[in-house]
């Protein structure tokens, strides 16, 4: 009866040093931007084309595959230039606007286990604003380098998406 209790005390003192949370959720700010994009989304619908992507050396070239379609729009290209060897990209593109004025923005990411929770804020222009009349293909691609992920596969991270305050 006396170890019973000795026991209980002992499981007890380390479920307290340990934080009762067996599923203990850390979250680890992994970058900031240093501006943010100003201005608001004015439009009555959301854009519609947005695409989403965490980019790895092992995946590299099955998104190019995948966006052959866009060889000509500059975050084509960018992907292409980048060595991913040492880090991770995240890609968040608009799709095409009819005209200048709209952007889009990695503002922060954080991991969490084994997520990259990024948070993303898109902007469109006024309607008094004066933009060129042509159309753009608005993206921001972000590096990470992997020294500050906390995982060894970089495979096993899930990329989140907040958009402007709302999930996707």
């Amino acid at each position: 009866m006396h170890r019973g209790l000795i026991f209980s005390g002992i499981l007890i003192l380390l479920l307290v040093i340990t934080g009762c949370n067996v599923n203990n959720k850390v979250s680890t700010v992994i970058y900031n931007s240093k501006e943010e994009l100003s201005g608001e989304w004015t439009e009555k619908e959301p854009p519609q084309e947005t695409r989403y992507k965490l980019i790895t050396n092992e995946n590299k070239r099955k998104v190019l595959r995948d966006y052959s379609d866009d060889e000509a729009k500059p975050y084509y290209h960018s992907i292409e230039e980048l060595d991913l060897t040492k880090e991770v990209a995240i890609l968040a593109y608009l799709g095409p606007m009819p005209n200048g004025g709209y952007g889009i923005q990695i503002n922060k990411v954080i991991q969490r286990n084994n997520k990259l929770i990024a948070k993303v804020k898109y902007v469109s222009p006024k309607p008094d604003d004066l933009v060129t009349m042509i159309v753009t293909y608005p993206y921001d691609l972000v590096t990470i380098k992997k020294n500050k992920l906390s995982v060894n596969n970089v495979a096993e991270l899930d990329l989140v998406i907040v958009e402007n305050n709302n999930i996707k």
